[in-house]
């Protein structure tokens, strides 16, 4: 992994400061990247994730989900109720992913088998080391991660994080994700 510093930021001597990249060679950027491709169009083909999962997925922009959101709001307010938000910005989302998770729902979604098997290859034991400046480090083991840089980093990431988006809503309004950034909403007539 390449380590970049982040730009603009006044103090340089904390990690968030940094960004972690992750360089693989280019024959396995290929593979992933054509796995990709077919995740992404299995996805769409058979709407696998909820329709207000954005980003990752094709005819999808940062713009959606304000649009979407808006569009709740202006709603609700038409009815004379009121919208409480919660929004969500997951920190260190993709170093933190848990491998067996994205697993699971992939399986749980439906996707093909050797699809399934071949992210569960790639993200199993695996290692890097630490390049900055001058200095890399020794081999560190990852026991979960979707890499910083990978083809299927955000498809792969809706996958992992579907679970929270799909969580049933028993009390009126929406939810949705565009990657690492979730929001939910409620109506109702008062605060309380």
């Amino acid at each position: 992994m390449t380590v970049l510093q982040k730009p603009n930021h006044a103090n340089y001597t904390i990690v968030k400061a940094y960004c972690l990249i992750a360089l693989y060679n280019t024959l396995g950027k290929v593979i992933t990247s054509v796995v990709t491709d077919i995740v992404v169009y299995l996805t769409a083909c058979h709407s696998l994730l909820l329709p207000n999962c954005f980003g990752g997925l094709p005819g999808h922009m940062t713009a959606d989900p304000l649009l979407y959101l808006i569009h709740d709001i202006k709603n609700t307010w038409r009815r004379k109720k009121i919208v409480t938000m919660i929004f969500l910005d997951i920190t260190s989302a993709f170093p933190n992913a848990i491998t067996d998770c994205l697993l699971l729902n992939m399986c749980q979604l439906g996707y093909p088998t050797a699809v399934i098997d071949l992210f569960g290859a790639m993200l199993d034991n695996h290692c890097t080391s630490l390049a900055f400046n001058s200095y890399t480090s020794g081999v560190v083991n990852i026991d979960n991660s979707i890499g910083q840089g990978d083809p299927s980093l955000m498809i792969l990431y809706l996958i992992h994080s579907y679970a929270l988006v799909a969580i049933p809503n028993t009390l009126g309004g929406d939810r949705g994700e565009y990657v690492d950034d979730n929001f939910f909403t409620t109506h109702g007539s008062d605060f309380m």
